[in-house]
């Protein structure tokens, strides 16, 4: 369930943190697929793994200090509750997997009208932090993030990355 998809997720993401190649141009890629857009370096990885009984994508781009990427799976949720809250659970879920502490300062925003939690956070020894937005659509659950070095995590570059991530039609 949701909580599989987002261990997994956590998982991907750490290994990708790692990091391999070099930083290049960044220009705005769409997944139809997928259904959304953000500012990448150009030629991201793209990988798809069953979790559950959930697939779940990752286009991603790995950095020699850290990771972009945009990782997507249609989740089943139990009825009732917020979006606020199925947020926060998937944040739980991947803070605990990648073992980081959260961040202050979290957020509810919007992405393309959808709901999204803006939240950061890092492991505790502080050498890699982690900024994302989760945002579901419908049953869909996306998590946009960066993981790396902090002067990574903190550059212009994320914030753009992190600042053009929509939900398309």
């Amino acid at each position: 369930t949701m909580r599989r998809v987002m261990l997994t997720l956590a998982a991907a993401a750490l290994v990708a943190a790692c990091g391999c190649g070099g930083r290049g141009e960044m220009a705005e890629m769409s997944s139809t697929e997928g259904k959304f857009r953000a500012v990448m370096y150009l030629n991201p990885r793209k990988e798809s793994k069953q979790s559950g009984q959930s697939m779940m994508y990752v286009v991603r781009n790995d950095l020699p200090d850290g990771v972009l990427s945009v990782m997507y799976a249609d989740v089943q949720m139990k009825a009732g509750g917020t979006a606020e809250g199925r947020l926060n659970k998937a944040k739980e879920a991947e803070m605990l997997a990648a073992n980081f502490r959260g961040g202050s300062g979290d957020k509810m925003v919007q992405v393309s009208g959808h709901p999204a939690l803006q939240a950061s956070g890092a492991q505790p020894d502080g050498k890699v932090k982690m900024r994302a937005k989760y945002c579901l659509a419908g049953s869909r659950l996306y998590v946009a993030h960066a993981m790396g070095t902090d002067s990574f995590v903190s550059s212009s570059d994320v914030d753009r990355f992190l600042d053009s991530f929509a939900i398309t039609p």
